[in-house]
């Protein structure tokens, strides 16, 4: 699940959005011109043509899927729309001289970045390990699944209040939305849309039970413990494996959305840590749905 658009989990999957063609096309003449300007005072990392022997060498190995962090991240072009097609000319042209050297090695699955200034590729384990002592690179990662929280336990760990800034986060929103509810035992109920569409009663009422929906990849959350009624009865049905519990970005809170069950107790704080938000404030997931049962549809 490594580095798709449509799998953010990944240590720089946020970063596709900016993926740009390493052989890549032209761009425009004006970008093309600002980004030379800006290569100018940029320091080039170091990547040479490697020589037979040193093709062999770095050839050997474990292949596996790394990231390859520049140095310079290209703070003189930032990542936003005035910029961005002279900092994908930027990142590319700095990062061929890298693509040409991995396809010496044959890596595959090279993918290169601009949003952060990477490259991504599938390539043998002494190629990895002389890329991160080469100047001009910060770091070779392991391109992984990075697993934000699972809700393995159903009531998760509060942050101490002196591990939290004071906040200034009013109890309710100038609409008059509830912000926070510091009552025990009186969590607030995520996604706010039941809330804010006065569908909380109705929800009780048309449960979705009987009923089977489809979401793409929902057989990675079959074993989340707020995807299981309380009567142990799972919610994502014919999953292959059904302790399955994988962070896997969107399909999370799509799922979620459906038939959360609202079993599990979250703390905004422990969530959010660096929110500002009290740590006494809680909520629940509880999905439209909560009597559906989810097959994946992918």
């Amino acid at each position: 699940m490594s580095l798709t658009s449509r799998k953010a989990a990944s240590l720089l999957g946020a970063a596709a959005l900016g993926v740009t063609a390493a052989t890549g096309a032209g761009w425009a003449a004006g970008s093309t011109a600002q980004a030379s300007t800006t290569q100018a005072s940029v320091p080039r990392p170091s990547f040479s043509k490697l020589s037979p022997s040193q093709v062999k060498a770095r050839s050997s190995g474990k292949r596996e899927r790394m990231v390859v962090v520049f140095d310079n991240q290209l703070t003189s072009l930032p990542a936003n729309r005035a910029h961005r097609r002279a900092r994908e000319a930027t990142a590319a042209s700095m990062q061929a001289p890298l693509v040409a050297q991995l396809k010496q090695v044959r890596a595959t699955h090279i993918t290169a970045l601009s949003l952060v200034n990477a490259v991504a590729a599938t390539m043998p384990a002494a190629e990895a390990q002389a890329l991160s002592h080469t100047r001009g690179v910060k770091s070779v990662v392991p391109d992984v699944t990075v697993i934000i929280g699972d809700g393995g336990k159903y009531n998760t760990k509060t942050v101490a209040a002196s591990q939290v800034r004071k906040s200034a986060i009013p109890a309710r929103a100038a609409d008059g939305q509830q912000l926070c509810n510091a009552s025990n035992g009186k969590p607030l109920v995520e996604p706010e849309a039941l809330t804010s569409i006065h569908a909380t009663q109705a929800a009780k009422i048309a449960t979705g039970r009987g009923v089977i929906i489809g979401n793409f990849d929902a057989n990675s959350l079959a074993g989340n413990v707020n995807m299981i009624r309380p009567n142990g009865q799972h919610v994502i049905i014919d999953a292959p494996n059904p302790n399955e519990n994988v962070f896997s970005d969107e399909f999370n809170g799509d799922v979620s959305t459906m038939a959360a069950q609202g079993t599990v107790t979250y703390t905004y704080a422990s969530q959010l840590r660096f929110s500002n938000i009290p740590a006494n404030c809680s909520f629940r997931i509880v999905g439209d749905a909560p009597g559906a049962s989810i097959l994946s549809t992918g």
